[in-house]
């Protein structure tokens, strides 16, 4: 697991890397950096909260399945259509809020 240090605070760069993702799939997040990007919630260096509602977000990267510490996923109010089958690989969540979005089915997993 390889940790990165900012601010006196050490992150996952795994989970880093998705946060990365989203914002480089989606233009309203364009020029965001990852830690700045919605509410985080981080627990020993692992992405356990992350609220991305009313970002405008219109798509979700297949990287998404790997923050496999995240327990609470808040997507409500963006313009989604569809949600990456590796979301269901998201083992630790207890939490899934995509309302007010334009989803038309979900993947089976």
């Amino acid at each position: 697991m390889s940790l990165v240090e900012l601010n006196n605070d050490c992150y996952y760069q795994g989970d880093l890397d998705v946060l990365q993702d989203i914002i480089d799939v989606n233009e309203s997040l364009s020029g965001e950096e990852p830690l700045e990007i919605g509410g985080q919630l981080w627990v020993d260096g692992r992405l356990d909260t992350l609220d991305l509602s009313t970002n405008q977000l219109i798509s979700l990267p297949e990287s998404i399945g790997d923050l496999s510490s995240l327990e609470d996923l808040e997507l409500s109010s963006n313009q989604l259509t569809t949600l990456p089958e590796s979301i269901g690989n998201l083992s630790s969540l207890t939490y899934l809020s995509l309302s007010f979005n334009q989803l038309t089915s979900l993947p089976e997993s």
